[in-house]
């Protein structure tokens, strides 16, 4: 049940994002109209047909992976200013700070502590971007709130190929639309309820639920991917009758 008193606590930027959240879950949309229409153009000119002998692993033999992003803001041009990756023990595989090609947002700033002087020798997209799909191809990626974090991954690659034609636009996101994805928000969201009037569950609030520590800081890529493994963990024990 959504809490008012909780709600009105909350920071003009933190009630945005849980707007957002929300209306990924009620939509369930990865990318907006504008990103769709540059997609359905590049579709048209790039070859994405299937690769003559891909194999597709079941679900069950794929290594699961967990990933967080910290992001510059929440609208179509936010990008990722930090990434982690760790595996189902909450041990990290990847993490770094990325220099984004847009302001960081003040407000989301406030919330993550990043801001430009931790960012001005940071690596850029294209610096990192291999080791992140290293880590992330041909496993199941869980991710709390994928939908969002995999629009934030898109835009951000995006941006390093504007100009660029398609080849460049094919080779920066094919890899990033076609990961095996999960979204533990959607998860936790069924298995423990929602906690606000939009239908959700904030990662805070499901560890809770769960009875596990959030692991690390809040609002660190490293702490919120480990804390979303750790509930992935319980999210899958068996249910006792």
């Amino acid at each position: 049940m959504f809490n008012n008193e909780l709600y009105q606590k909350l920071t003009p930027w933190e009630r945005d994002f849980l707007r957002s959240m929300s209306e990924v879950y009620r939509k369930r949309r990865s990318f907006t109209s504008k990103q769709k229409k540059r997609r359905s153009q590049n579709y048209r000119t790039a070859n994405w047909g299937s690769e003559p002998g891909r194999l597709v692993q079941p679900e069950e033999m794929m290594e699961t992976v967990f990933l967080d992003t910290e992001t510059t803001g929440l609208d179509d041009d936010a990008q990722v200013v930090e990434i982690a990756i760790v595996d189902s023990t909450g041990a990290v595989l990847f993490e770094s700070l990325v220099k984004p090609t847009v302001p960081v947002d003040p407000e989301a700033a406030a919330i993550h502590g990043i801001g430009p002087e931790r960012l001005a020798s940071a690596p850029a997209w294209p610096e990192v971007s291999e080791q992140v799909r290293a880590a992330l191809e041909g496993k199941r990626v869980v991710i709390f709130n994928s939908d969002f974090d995999l629009r934030i991954l898109h835009q951000t690659a995006e941006a390093h190929t504007e100009g660029q034609g398609v080849e460049a636009y094919d080779f920066a996101v094919r890899w990033i639309l076609e990961l095996e994805t999960e979204c533990a928000m959607y998860r936790a969201a069924d298995v423990f309820g929602a906690t606000n009037q939009y239908g959700t569950i904030s990662l805070v609030n499901a560890a809770a639920a769960a009875g596990i520590e959030f692991q690390g800081r809040a609002h660190s890529a490293a702490g919120d991917a480990a804390t979303t493994a750790a509930l992935w963990r319980v999210m899958e024990k068996p249910i006792e009758r």
